[in-house]
């Protein structure tokens, strides 16, 4: 039964991870991993034309406290580094939880980075049993972390909730990683089957957040759209789209985009598509960037 049981959970991570893996960017330069809940991960505002479904009307409106913060004045990308407050989770939750249930996203969201350092803590002490050597000590790190996540266990369930809270109220942060996490807020794949008209709208709400972060700017979302349109998951298949939003990337900041990511989804664009292509690159990267550099 422990036996049946382990290859059960083995097959469910393991279709978590392939979602996660054909959400990431193909190609990003290396940097520090935010921090995750069932996938590791990372969006905004005004809508541009590609939206594939208008945020009027939606929870993102209906907020009683939007984020007011300014935003850089051209291409920028986020800091991957989220501090996580220390200490029980239990009673980090219990601190923060007042303030996020009177409208203070940034409450709801250390809430959310907090129960995702303890899915982190369970997810890591199954994979140990599975793990290569040079990986098992990393994975034992994390486990470390296990003494703040004592009595947490029921509060996993919140977490995706504080995410959209967080995202809703307009958020940056908060709103990359719900385009991003998907498993916090859909559950695992079991979940997905279950409820297939949820999963239909967070992937118009998330689509729209990332569209709309890239008519702003930043390149994180430019590049997870792009992804979108090349995989066909949380977009469209579309590889003369997903090539336009590469080149704009590209175009905006030369020195974070490798080239390697432009030339291979040219790819996959038809000849007849590539000149449509490249002026709808010129087209997103003149309206999110060009006049702000």
């Amino acid at each position: 039964m422990r036996y049946r049981i382990l290859v059960v959970c083995s097959l469910v991570l393991a279709v978590a991870l392939a979602v996660n893996l054909l959400l990431r960017p193909p190609g990003l330069v290396a940097g520090p991993q935010m921090p995750h809940a069932d996938s590791f991960g990372h969006t905004w505002l005004p809508m541009n034309s590609d939206a594939t479904a208008t945020l009027a009307g939606s929870s993102v409106q209906q907020t009683r406290s939007r984020v007011q913060r300014n935003l850089p004045t051209g291409p920028f990308v986020l800091d991957k580094n989220m501090p996580v407050k220390t200490g029980s989770a239990v009673d980090v939750v219990a601190a923060l939880r007042p303030m996020a249930e009177a409208g203070d996203a940034k409450a709801a969201f250390g809430i959310y980075l907090k129960l995702g350092t303890c899915r982190n803590v369970l997810d890591s002490q199954f994979s140990q049993y599975s793990a290569p050597p040079e990986k098992r000590a990393a994975l034992q790190a994390i486990s470390a972390e296990a003494k703040d996540c004592a009595g947490a266990e029921s509060l996993l369930k919140e977490q995706g909730n504080w995410l959209e809270q967080a995202a809703d109220q307009g958020l940056l942060e908060a709103q990359i990683m719900y385009a991003i996490d998907a498993g916090s807020v859909l559950g695992n794949a079991t979940d997905m089957l279950r409820d297939p008209l949820k999963v239909q709208r967070y992937k118009s709400k998330a689509s729209n957040y990332l569209l709309s972060a890239s008519n702003q700017g930043n390149i994180d979302a430019m590049l997870r759209v792009a992804s979108g349109y090349n995989n066909g998951i949380l977009m469209p298949q579309d590889n003369a789209r997903a090539y336009a939003y590469y080149k704009a990337a590209r175009l905006a900041m030369p020195n974070i985009v490798p080239d390697e990511l432009v030339t291979e989804q040219e790819k996959r664009v038809p000849p007849a598509d590539l000149a449509r292509a490249n002026t709808m690159a010129q087209s997103i990267y003149a309206r999110c960037c060009a006049r702000k550099k």
